[in-house]
C-alpha cells in the first residue's frame, strides 16, 4: 500500500482526525493489538499493529487529575510519499531527507513562514503562526474561521460557522464577537459555539437571542469514548453473549485480555454456534480464550470483509460424528460467504 501525506500535512491517506474508527475503516482489522495503561500519571497507549506499519494513539492526562489534557495519533511507516512523486523512507541519509522536505515546503507552502536549521546529521524546522483556520472574506474584513461547515440539503446550500472556546468560561463579550462575524459575512450560515468549560448565563441568553446555537462538548471525553466504542467493536469481553457465534481469540498471558487477534485455521476464522463447542476446541489452541460475537461484532467483521479489508473467510464449525457422549474434537468447517452470514444471522 502507498502512504501518502495528506495536502494539509496532518495524517496520511485521507485520515486527518484522530479516529481509530477512521484508521480501521481505511486500513481494515490490525494483525495485533497492545494496550498499556499507565497509573502514575494515568496515561493510556494503543498500537495497532499491521504488515506494513504501526499506528500509535495515546491519552495523556493532567498530573494527579482525572481528566484527560491531549492525545496523539501516529503512524511509523516504512516509506512516506510527500506527493506523488517525492517519498522519504527509513534508511535514507538525514541529509537527503531534509532536502526532500525543504523542496516539497518551497513548491506547495509558499505562503507558510518557517525557518529552516540544519547541522551535519538532522535539521529543523520552526514555523511562526502556523494557522490551520480558514479565512473567509467578510463584507467589509476577512475572518478566521474555526470550522467552516457546507452540504446541500433539499436543493439548498446550508452553511454552518462553528467556533471553539477552550478551558475557558464563555463570556458575552463572546458571544457578541461571534456574531458580529456571522452578521458581516456575505451569505448567511447557522452560528454553532462548542465550549468545554463554562458558559456564562447571561452569554447563553445572548446567544440563544441571536439564535446561536451552543453546545457543551468534551472534546477529550468524547474522543476517548470514541475510541472505546471502537475497541469494543474489534474487541469483545468476555462479558459478550455469543448472538449467535462465538469466537477463539488470543489473549495476553499475564492479564489475561484480549489481544484483538482471532484464531485462524487453514486461512479461515472458525465461527462457532455454541460456546460449549469452542471450549472444547479451544483446549487444543494454546493461549487462547473463548469470545462472544455479538451482532454488532458479527456486522463489523461482515463489513470488513464486504470491503476486501478482512484477510480471511469465513468458516462455520459443527460437530462431526463423535464417537462418545461428551463432545471431543472432532468436528468439521464449513466455507460460507460473507453475504449468506449476514442475510441468515444478522438481525
Amino acid at each position: 500500500m502507498k502512504f501518502i501525506l495528506n495536502e494539509s500535512m496532518i495524517g496520511i491517506n485521507g485520515i486527518e482526525k484522530i479516529s481509530l474508527e477512521e484508521v480501521i475503516e481505511k486500513f481494515s482489522y490490525p494483525e495485533d493489538i497492545k494496550i498499556k495503561i499507565e497509573k502514575d500519571p494515568y496515561n493510556i497507549h494503543i498500537e495497532l499493529k499491521y504488515k506494513d506499519f504501526t499506528v500509535y494513539y495515546n491519552i495523556y492526562y493532567y498530573v494527579d487529575k482525572e481528566i484527560p489534557e491531549f492525545h496523539t495519533l501516529s503512524f511509523v511507516l516504512e516509506k512516506l510519499y510527500l506527493n506523488d512523486k517525492i517519498y522519504i523512507k527509513v534508511g535514507e541519509e538525514a541529509k537527503k531527507v531534509i532536502s526532500k522536505i525543504k523542496k516539497y515546503l518551497e513548491e506547495n507552502y509558499k505562503s507558510l513562514n518557517y525557518k529552516y536549521e540544519a547541522n551535519e546529521y538532522s535539521g529543523n524546522y520552526y514555523f511562526k503562526d502556523l494557522d490551520l483556520t480558514r479565512s473567509i472574506a467578510g463584507k467589509n474584513i476577512e475572518f478566521r474561521i474555526d470550522i467552516y461547515i457546507e452540504f446541500v440539503r433539499m436543493n439548498n446550500l446550508e452553511r454552518t460557522v462553528i467556533k471553539t472556546i477552550d478551558k475557558k468560561t464563555v463570556t458575552v463579550d463572546d458571544v457578541w464577537q461571534f456574531d458580529n462575524i456571522l452578521r458581516d459575512l456575505k451569505f448567511f450560515p447557522k452560528g454553532v459555539l462548542y465550549y468545554n468549560y463554562k458558559i456564562d448565563e447571561k452569554a447563553l441568553e445572548l446567544a440563544n437571542n441571536k439564535h446561536i446555537q451552543v453546545i457543551y462538548f468534551d472534546f477529550m471525553k468524547e474522543t476517548i469514548k470514541n475510541a472505546l466504542n471502537t475497541l469494543e467493536q474489534v474487541l469483545p469481553d468476555k462479558d459478550v453473549i455469543g448472538d449467535p457465534f462465538w469466537a477463539l481469540m488470543q489473549v495476553d498471558e499475564t492479564t489475561k485480555n484480549n489481544t484483538g487477534i482471532y484464531c485462524i485455521i487453514e486461512d479461515f476464522l472458525p465461527l462457532f454456534p455454541s460456546k460449549k463447542l469452542a471450549d472444547a476446541c479451544c483446549k487444543q489452541q494454546k493461549g487462547y480464550a473463548v469470545f462472544g460475537i455479538s451482532q454488532r461484532h458479527l456486522v463489523f467483521l461482515i463489513s470488513l470483509a464486504e470491503k476486501g479489508l478482512l484477510p480471511h473467510k469465513f468458516g462455520i464449525i459443527q460437530p462431526s460424528k463423535q464417537i462418545s457422549s461428551t463432545i471431543d474434537y472432532n468436528v468439521e468447517m464449513y466455507s460460507v460467504d460473507c453475504n449468506i452470514i449476514r442475510e441468515v444471522y444478522v438481525r
